[in-house]
Parts: C-alpha cells; sequence; structure tokens
C-alpha cells in the first residue's frame, strides 16, 4: 500500500513537471477540490484559524497571511493517499496508519523543494506532538513554530466537523477533550505547544458566537490563565525549555555542581531573541 502512495505522489509530480511553484500550488488546489473536495473544505477553515491564532500570538498581519496561505497546502498529500482509509474513522491496521500517515512526506514532495520553508514545514510537521509522540516523532521546541499553530487549528477543525464516520462535537466538548489532563500517548493538553493551546482556548472563549455553559467558560479561563509548563509533569524532558504565560521560551543548561543558566530566549512567536543582563534577572526561576 505505501508503494501505491509514492506510485501516486510521483504520477502527480510528472503532472506539475515545469511549473513555477505558484502554478504548482493552483493546479494542486484544483485536483483537491475536484478529488478530495472536504479536504479543501478543511483546510480552508484551518487556514483562518491558524490566520487568527498566529496574530493572536503576536505575528504581525503579513506574516499571518503567509502562514494562513502556506495552511491551504498543509493536506495536499492526501491526494496519494486511497480514499477509503481517509473516509474511514480509524481502527487502521499498523500497515494502513503507516499509509495514512505517509499524506504529510507526500505533501512535502508535492510542495517542492523550491516551495517557501514555512509551506514545506507546516505539510511535514502539523501532526507532530510537543510531547514527541507524533508522526515523526520531533519533541517540543524542536517543532517548527508555524506547524504547532497550524496542529492546534487543525485538531480543533477535525473534531468540530461533521464526518460521514462520526457527528460534529460542540465546541465546549471540543476544548475540553483538547485541555484535558491525560497522559501520554494519550489525547490531551500534552500534545500541543502550552502557549499556543491556551492562547487559542482565550480566543474561543473571547468569540461572541461561541457557546459555553457557566462552569465550563469558568473551567476554561482557569486553564488558559494557568502556568503552561503546569500541562506537563516535574520530570518531563523539554530540553531544558521552559516556556513561560507572556509566550517567552527559554532554554536553561545545568553545568556539573553550577546553578542553571540561560543559554537561548525565544519571543512568543518563536523568533530568537539576544540574551541581556536584564532577562538573565526577569526569567530567573
Amino acid at each position: 500500500m505505501l508503494e501505491a502512495v509514492r506510485r501516486r505522489t510521483d504520477e502527480i509530480r510528472r503532472e506539475l513537471d515545469g511549473l513555477a511553484y505558484p502554478d504548482r500550488v493552483k493546479r494542486l488546489a484544483t485536483l483537491e477540490k475536484a478529488e478530495r473536495p472536504e479536504v479543501t473544505s478543511h483546510s480552508d477553515s484551518v487556514a483562518s484559524l491558524a490566520f487568527r491564532l498566529a496574530v493572536s500570538v503576536g505575528f504581525g498581519p503579513s506574516e499571518a497571511a503567509t502562514i494562513e496561505s502556506a495552511t491551504r497546502c498543509h493536506d495536499f498529500g492526501k491526494l496519494a493517499i486511497p480514499s477509503e482509509l481517509l473516509h474511514r474513522a480509524g481502527g487502521f491496521t499498523e500497515e494502513e496508519f503507516t499509509v495514512v500517515k505517509a499524506h504529510t512526506k507526500a505533501g512535502w514532495d508535492l510542495l517542492g523543494e523550491d516551495a517557501p520553508r514555512v509551506a514545506l514545514d507546516i505539510a511535514r510537521y502539523h501532526h507532530e506532538r510537543y510531547d514527541g509522540y507524533g508522526y515523526e516523532r520531533l519533541k517540543g521546541e524542536d517543532i517548527p513554530f508555524a506547524a504547532r499553530i497550524v496542529q492546534v487549528a487543525d485538531v480543533y477543525d477535525a473534531l468540530r466537523s461533521r464526518r460521514e464516520y462520526k457527528d460534529a462535537m460542540t465546541e465546549e466538548a471540543v476544548l475540553e477533550l483538547m485541555t484535558a489532563d491525560s497522559a501520554s500517548p494519550g489525547f490531551g493538553r500534552r500534545q500541543f505547544d502550552p502557549f499556543l493551546l491556551r492562547t487559542f482556548v482565550s480566543m474561543r472563549l473571547s468569540d461572541p458566537k461561541a457557546a459555553f455553559t457557566e462552569a465550563a467558560r469558568a473551567s476554561l479561563w482557569e486553564y488558559a490563565r494557568s502556568d503552561p509548563m503546569s500541562d506537563f509533569p516535574a520530570d518531563y524532558d523539554n530540553g531544558g525549555w521552559s516556556v513561560r504565560k507572556t509566550g517567552e521560551r527559554m532554554r536553561y543548561e545545568a553545568p556539573p555542581g553550577r546553578n542553571r543558566r540561560l543559554v537561548e530566549l525565544r519571543d512568543a512567536t518563536g523568533e530568537p531573541k539576544t540574551i541581556r543582563n536584564a532577562d538573565m534577572l526577569r526569567l530567573r526561576f
């Protein structure tokens, strides 16, 4: 079955030969709409959510729009996956699940080497999990930031949407499931970037169209305002990284016999920052 995915990927790539990246995207979008219309609808919804989440964490409108455009391409790889697997509600054999997971690599290949890095990252890594149990076992801050944004939006939209094999879930049920305190590799808060998930929950709670019971709203606000690192057990190995409520990310080292020291700092959008003495004092725990 995996060989069939490779053959279909190569077949589509031959159809794209000679096309510049913008034209390849247009052609792939046309194919997707014709062959996988439900995927196109999903991708449009996820892209809109990703834009709003990107703005909420501090990206400018132009940067957020770039993420939005790239997100519309994130599932092109499903063009190479057999329809019977895409339309099934789980229950996969190990071989079948390997085939389903191959859509991320297929999407990377279809976009092409000259595609913008953000598009390639999103296509390849939107099924990675912050706790390290995703498709390719990337973990934490090693996962490209844009892919982490799309992962949150992707899971939310998949749960909120009706499929031929499942009903749509309510907004309240979806957010409660996404923020559930489940041990890895179970479904819940540990699979998401803890700052992005809290920002997304705040974003949804602030939407006047979103309906919540009073109890659920209070519980979700409590989660959204909590310490991001409280999602993980004390012995969780995040490569020395900690995430603050502001979204700043700090990596510490602890040389033998010495106090730990701050060696890397990123802002709320994942961009590196220069470490100054003031940062050492402000970010000391």
